[in-house]
């Protein structure tokens, strides 16, 4: 079986260093309704006013550090994330990000978000996603600007976001 690349225009969300759960998704919002769980830090999805209800979050350092309530990976779905690429991400986080189908990326060794990606622009980011032998790359670029962003996800991981999250990809190995 051929694995196919995935070509996806997204709309960003920026984030600095640091950035823990808490921040995600407070704990005030926490409800055991998972269609109500949802990010104000991110933003709510709306189909009426989002051109491009899909978001990618571009991040820096330690990104979904602290608690690992599931919750806030819920919420960031809700919100329309498909893709987080960070300068790192906390490895619960990143695992739990893929266990509900968002494609969990690290940009490569030199590669600082803050200089590929201006968040002063709410252009759109374009993520070609290519899954290899080992990882899966994705070639991140800002519309309209002049640099491609590398970022890398375990092969493992990649397949469970691609299959639909952890219980689609238990249930296809079956």
């Amino acid at each position: 079986m051929k694995k196919k690349e995935i070509i996806l225009s997204l709309a960003p969300s920026f984030f600095g260093d640091n950035v823990n759960t808490d921040l995600i998704h407070a704990p005030s919002n926490f409800t055991i309704n998972r269609d109500r769980l949802h990010s104000d830090y991110v933003g709510p999805k709306n189909k009426d006013t989002d051109k491009n209800p899909e978001r990618i979050i571009i991040a820096g350092e330690n990104f979904g550090l602290g608690s690992s309530r599931f919750s806030t990976v819920i919420a960031l779905k809700n919100s329309g994330v498909r893709i987080v690429a960070a300068d790192s991400i906390s490895r619960i986080f990143e695992r739990n990000l893929a266990c509900c189908a968002i494609f969990a990326f690290r940009f490569a060794p030199g590669i600082k978000a803050a200089e590929y990606f201006n968040n002063e622009s709410q252009s759109v980011i374009e993520v070609k996603i290519e899954p290899r032998a080992q990882k899966a790359v994705a070639l991140i670029k800002q519309a309209g600007g002049k640099k491609t962003a590398e970022a890398f996800m375990d092969i493992y991981l990649y397949r469970i976001a691609a299959a639909g999250g952890m219980v689609n990809y238990i249930a296809c190995k079956k």
